[in-house]
């Protein structure tokens, strides 16, 4: 069964139970959000496959998440600051163009949530702050989590929230059915990443380093 949803097209990937601020200037997603409040209903946001965000239309990847409007602030130039969380995913099944905004069909698209390695979690929970450690040693970028969901679809969403992969990547872990592939994916990605965070942080530490001890370095 589908259902109408008005859509937020961005370059960005949104996931459930993430919050997210927006600024809301352009006067077509000023409507929708009038619109959204007015019936206390969400929106959609989904990463642009092709298109812009701002003017033209904009062509999205079909699976997205809804978004509950927690807050809004409105400016005095008339634009809109609004603070959304992540609700659940859906599949777009269709797109309409009837309002001023992007409209889709859509079908629910729920996490598979059975059958998951605790082991496999515990992995990705330890690499994840590991990972986070090493991301501000060698680029300097702070991300403060002081504690991790207790349960493990909360974990898989926080880890892919706060991986700093590109778009492609992170659709992709959205649009993973089974909670299992997710965490499964994300071990793979933050071994990867940790490996070349190792590198940036072992040769910003040689460049500090008089060269006789340079032999000495390893994270082995």
């Amino acid at each position: 069964m589908t259902t109408e949803l008005p859509l937020f097209p961005l370059h960005t990937v949104f996931f459930p139970r993430m919050l997210m601020p927006l600024h809301i200037f352009e006067d077509r997603y000023k409507v929708m959000i009038e619109y959204c409040l007015r019936h206390s209903r969400p929106f959609g946001i989904v990463l642009i496959r092709s298109g812009h965000e701002v003017g033209g239309p904009a062509e999205p990847f079909d699976i997205g998440t809804r978004a509950e409007i927690l807050r809004v602030i409105e400016m005095e130039d008339h634009t809109k600051h609004i603070i959304v969380r992540g609700l659940d995913r859906f599949i777009i099944r269709e797109l309409r163009e009837t309002e001023p905004y992007l409209v889709g069909e859509v079908e629910d698209f729920p996490l598979i949530t059975e059958g998951v390695d605790e082991a496999l979690l515990a992995r990705v929970e330890i690499r994840f702050y590991r990972y986070l450690r090493l991301l501000k040693e060698a680029q300097g970028l702070s991300i403060t989590i002081n504690n991790l969901p207790e349960d493990a679809e909360g974990v898989a969403w926080m880890v892919a929230w706060g991986l700093q992969v590109d778009l492609a990547e992170r659709q992709g872990l959205l649009s993973l059915p089974r909670l299992q592939d997710i965490l499964l994916k994300e071990e793979a990605l933050l071994r990867k990443e940790v490996e070349i965070l190792q590198m940036l942080t072992l040769e910003q530490v040689k460049r500090r380093m008089p060269p006789a001890e340079m032999g000495y370095l390893s994270f082995n």
